[in-house]
């Protein structure tokens, strides 16, 4: 026999012999020794660590968050592009150059004399106040501007185009101009006072011309009682005796009270006195009395020594009832005790005058100012109708 031809007996007996191994290995329960060999293929399948289950663990490539982070600044951008808009609503600049074109000229200094006229007034404005004027009068302009303010500047026709055209501190210089001229006041220094309060309560200003509805009605009687004292402070002695005088005669021929109101509150007593002195029957000095409050003052001042301070308080009640109105128990109280403690105030009063060879004028101004005390006696709403009656004095 060849060598090849053993070989390859001796390999193919060498494979049955394992083929019957395995064979025994596969009936065998107990797992002898012979199993070993067997075991080896266990070795094959320890290839678990290559378990190809792990590459399933992209886990890591499932974090994109971060991918689904940039669209926020895509949605920030249209802030910005909202903004740019605000600069092209700021036309305030050019809104501001008619401003030059609207400033008013200041009546600072200005002065009604007795030819005064309203054209001077209003070549002393600005061009706009002017125009304002020359629009709201419409026909009656022309009349404006020839009317002299001493006598008719504040005329409801005149004083209304003023007060809606020109400026709050033109108005003022105005209207305390013609009050100034219309109560005597001489001095620079007394004018430039009144012009002052003007300024430090415009609305009385307003109010006393009887102009502009929103001021119209809203006195406040606790401004006026401090103007009213302020106002007299203004003056000087000499002046004071002349606004006094005004005032006093002012009432005299505007108060509502009637002779007979007047004879009443004298009593017969005082009558008998007057009609003795004066020569004259009691139904004489009854009809003179009655014609008005001033004749009645007019007579009794001709015999001053019949009136006796009760008589004279009387009267102080029974002007202020007539000026104010009805007046409170209080108040005619006050009123009563304010005469019966004043009793040459009440004198001055019936006199309605004065008279150098009485008095100097220091004392005259002495006895006048303590008139102006009697408002404390009045409620805030007695007070208005009173005020009144010196505010129509003063336009």
């Amino acid at each position: 026999m060849k060598l090849s031809n053993i070989s390859g007996l001796r390999i193919a007996a060498a494979l049955l012999a394992v083929i019957m191994i395995a064979a025994a290995c596969g009936d065998d329960d107990d797992g002898g020794e012979t199993a070993e060999p067997v075991a080896q293929p266990t070795a094959t399948e320890a290839p678990q660590p290559t378990a190809t289950a792990a590459p399933e663990a992209p886990a890591p490539t499932e974090a994109p968050a971060p991918t689904e982070a940039p669209p926020a600044p895509t949605e920030a951008p249209p802030a910005p592009t909202e903004a740019p808009p605000a600069p092209t609503e700021a036309p305030a600049p050019t809104e501001a150059p008619p401003a030059p074109t609207e400033a008013p000229m200041t009546l600072e200094g200005f002065v009604v004399e007795a030819d005064t006229t309203g054209g001077d007034l209003l070549d002393g404005v600005s061009q706009t106040e002017a125009s304002c004027v020359s629009d709201r009068a419409g026909d009656a302009f022309q009349s404006i501007v020839d009317t002299v303010l001493l006598e008719g500047g504040s005329d409801l026709a005149v004083a209304e185009p003023m007060a809606v055209c020109l400026t709050e501190e033109n108005f003022v210089v105005y209207s305390t101009a013609i009050i100034s001229a219309k109560v005597g006041a001489e001095s620079v220094e007394t004018s430039g006072c009144i012009t002052d309060l003007g300024r430090a309560s415009p609305a009385l200003a307003y109010i006393t011309f009887g102009v502009l509805e929103e001021y119209t009605g809203t006195y406040d009687p606790n401004v006026l009682r401090p103007f009213t004292r302020d106002f007299y402070e203004c003056f000087s002695v000499s002046e004071k005796v002349e606004l006094t005088v005004l005032i006093l005669d002012h009432i005299a021929t505007t108060a509502s009270i009637t002779g007979r109101q007047f004879l009443d509150a004298m009593g017969d007593d005082v009558i008998d006195c007057y009609t003795d002195v004066l020569g004259i029957s009691r139904d004489q000095f009854e009809v003179v009395v009655e014609t008005t409050f001033a004749a009645g003052t007019a007579s009794t001042a001709q015999a001053p020594d019949c009136l006796t301070n009760d008589t004279l308080a009387e009267i102080l009640v029974t002007l202020s009832v007539a000026l104010a109105g009805r007046l409170s128990d209080e108040t005619v109280g006050c009123l009563r005790t304010f005469g019966l403690e004043n009793p040459e105030y009440l004198e001055l009063m019936a006199i309605g005058d004065f008279d150098p060879a009485a008095m100097t004028e220091a004392e005259f101004v002495e006895i006048a100012e303590v008139g102006i005390d009697i408002f404390d006696c009045y409620t805030n709403a007695e007070f208005l109708p009173v005020q009144l009656v010196f505010i129509d004095m003063m336009t």
